[in-house]
């Protein structure tokens, strides 16, 4: 019978083995941090941060809502306290997601990784302002040798660096960190899934609106262009999944332990495949920025380790 326990226990990721959720993680972090090399060729052939940006949410969209749509418990996302903020933030998500994109376009792929990836440490200041949770030491140290380390990579840059893109990686940094924190407050009452469709959702629909009436969106002109184009869409839709469904078979702390890897794959895939040069003072301040987002939460993840058997639980 297919209803029989073994095949429940397939279907079921809660009871896969945590190497199925670390392989899992892994694939996401590679899929995500290569979206920045595809965006570059994408946005070469002629494609814009508009088209993409909107493709990836649309995309997103139509692959999570039915899923969501199709599993029991509406009743959990169905109502204003999850409906409002999630739609709601759809359209910080556009504007984030487009800034990054922005700041792909105009900045080398490794240094705009690189000043992205300080999202964690806003995190932890904007946790910090609106729930009172202490920064301690080990976040302000971070926080810190984070800075050192964006003016490094800018500094010691090998090619022209514009301001400007600098300037939109940072607004899509912070952008993330407020969609993380409302998205963690969301997601304890809905669910992941329900929040990243909802929100996928908003963002599609504000994005799609103001293509509509503004006419920005330019797509890709060549072959290679639309490759690369759907590359993107879909990597970013895939490691999305990919991470949400290891979230259900492996701990929060240790899930996000293994995502820090994905800015040296941003890094070493726009080595390889766009070939953009990396000095030797860049890589430091790259290495310090990667420290200091990666410390503090190997720091939690070993308190995490310490703490009693009662008091741990997989998320």
């Amino acid at each position: 019978m297919s209803d029989s326990p073994a095949a429940e226990t397939l279907t079921d990721p809660r009871t896969w083995p945590t190497w199925v959720g670390i392989a899992m993680v892994v694939a996401s972090t590679v899929a995500l941090g290569s979206s920045p090399t595809w965006a570059r060729i994408a946005f070469e052939h002629g494609a814009n941060a508009e088209a993409a940006g909107f493709a990836r949410f649309a995309v997103g969209a139509a692959v999570t809502v039915p899923i969501l749509l199709m599993l029991p418990g509406r009743a959990a996302w169905l109502n204003r306290r999850v409906l409002v903020p999630s739609l709601g933030i759809g359209f910080l998500y556009a504007a984030q997601s487009t800034t990054y994109l922005v700041a792909i376009d105009l900045l080398p792929v490794a240094i705009a990784v690189v000043t992205f990836f300080t999202f964690p440490l806003f995190v932890a200041l904007i946790v910090r302002v609106t729930e009172a949770v202490p920064i301690g030491g080990a976040k302000a140290v971070g926080i810190v040798l984070a800075f050192l380390g964006v003016v490094l990579v800018t500094r010691a840059a090998l090619v022209t660096i514009d301001p400007l893109g600098i300037v939109f990686a940072l607004i899509a940094s912070v952008g993330t960190a407020v969609y993380l924190v409302v998205g963690g407050r969301v997601s304890r009452i809905a669910g992941s899934l329900a929040f990243s469709a909802l929100s996928f959702a908003g963002a599609s629909l504000v994005m799609g609106g103001w293509l509509a009436v503004t006419g920005v969106a330019t797509w890709p002109q060549t072959p290679v262009g639309w490759a690369a184009f759907g590359v993107l869409t879909l990597t970013f839709v895939g490691g999305i999944l990919l991470f949400l469904t290891a979230l259900m078979c492996l701990e929060t702390v240790r899930a996000t332990l293994l995502t820090n890897l994905e800015p040296l794959v941003a890094i070493g895939l726009a080595f390889v495949i766009l070939g953009e040069p990396i000095g030797a003072i860049q890589g430091v301040g790259a290495a310090l920025v990667i420290f200091a987002v990666a410390g503090p939460t190997l720091l939690d993840a070993r308190a995490e380790q310490r703490r009693p058997a009662g008091n741990t639980h997989r998320n």
